[in-house]
């Protein structure tokens, strides 16, 4: 995945986000969510509330991770913005949020480098028939690497690109089915299930894609 991603301005009434139960005004407090996201920005995610509910929220885009390193006084710190999906229950960094923390991100279209005629372009993708579809997620309450205060953060699960786009550098964003929303959700078997089978080569290819490219360089 790029760095960065699109959401249309009228998501929340897009029929997918109508059906799923997803509240029809933006979250009353919090950071405003862009719709241009790009890493370490605030952007809209949705996840379980209470009395089985959805709730927006605005989160910053990156896990926040402070390590030990070789200098104990000036410790390892970094930003962790994407997950792959195949490593999500094992590795530490996510195994707990995968576990209970699981949400929704919107999008409209992401940002995916591509290698064309032996340059590199960096292509729009998006999805004709989905003008609002969500991709898997988890969320967690980090320590900004900077500041040491606590905030509100998210990650974006990727499979291998060969699963949605041939020819991409990097991971793509895990896109998920409609009908597989809730069980992403609610459901911890139902959302291992989900990252087995979106993980395996082929599968995505079934979908329209549509790519523009929206740069050359290189």
């Amino acid at each position: 995945m790029c760095d960065s991603y699109h959401l249309l301005n009228h998501w929340r009434h897009d029929a997918g986000m109508r059906r799923l139960g997803v509240p029809q005004s933006p979250p009353p407090e919090g950071p405003a969510a862009r719709l241009d996201c790009a890493r370490s920005t605030w952007a809209s995610i949705v996840r379980n509330a209470p009395l089985h509910a959805l709730q927006i929220e605005s989160r910053r885009w990156g896990f926040h991770r402070h390590y030990p390193g070789d200098d104990r006084a000036q410790p390892f710190k970094r930003e962790l913005f994407i997950a792959d999906a195949t490593q999500v229950t094992q590795l530490p960094s996510f195994r707990a949020g995968f576990a209970w923390r699981r949400c929704l991100i919107p999008m409209s279209s992401w940002s995916e480098r591509q290698d064309t005629d032996g340059r590199k372009a960096l292509v729009e993708v998006s999805l004709p028939e989905r003008p609002v579809f969500a991709v898997a997620g988890l969320y967690e309450i980090s320590h900004d690497i900077r500041t040491g205060m606590s905030v509100d953060t998210f990650v974006v699960l990727t499979v291998t690109p060969e699963v949605f786009l041939r020819g991409a550098r990097h991971s793509t964003p895990l896109v998920l089915e409609e009908e597989d929303y809730l069980p992403w959700l609610d459901d911890l078997e139902a959302a291992r299930h989900l990252v087995r089978s979106k993980t395996k080569d082929g599968v995505g290819r079934t979908q329209a894609i549509k790519s523009r490219r929206a740069q050359l360089f290189g």
